[in-house]
């Protein structure tokens, strides 16, 4: 932790996570948000999907892809966002796209449903 009055650094940048998003699921038992943390030696940054549990007071990461920044709940255990589920999503040759995926909150691979060209 940084002295009060002291200057920040580009660096510090790293140590800061965003959070946003906040939605509940349908029946209100969940909160998905989204945490954002910059990654200054790559000069971007990190998003993932995370689930908070009101009634346990647990909070556990979603997704790893690093890139989902907008996501819906399609029912109470189902998420549906954008992102990339490899590396190779969204580095197509002479086409951008991006994939949208679902994921079940209590656990398992996210899956491709379609891509937006």
């Amino acid at each position: 932790m940084k002295k009060a009055g002291s200057k920040v650094a580009i660096s510090d940048l790293g140590e800061i996570s965003f959070l946003s998003s906040p939605q509940y699921n349908p029946t209100g038992k969940l909160l998905a948000f989204v945490k954002s943390q910059a990654d200054v030696a790559e000069n971007e940054y990190v998003s993932c999907i995370y689930l908070y549990d009101p009634k346990t007071g647990k909070t556990r990461k979603l997704t790893s892809g690093g890139s989902e920044t907008a996501f819906s709940w399609l029912d109470e255990a189902t998420i549906l966002f954008t992102g990339r589920k490899d590396k190779k999503d969204g580095k197509r040759t002479r086409e951008v796209f991006t994939p949208v995926l679902t994921i079940p909150v209590d656990g398992g691979e996210a899956e491709k449903l379609f891509e937006i060209p």
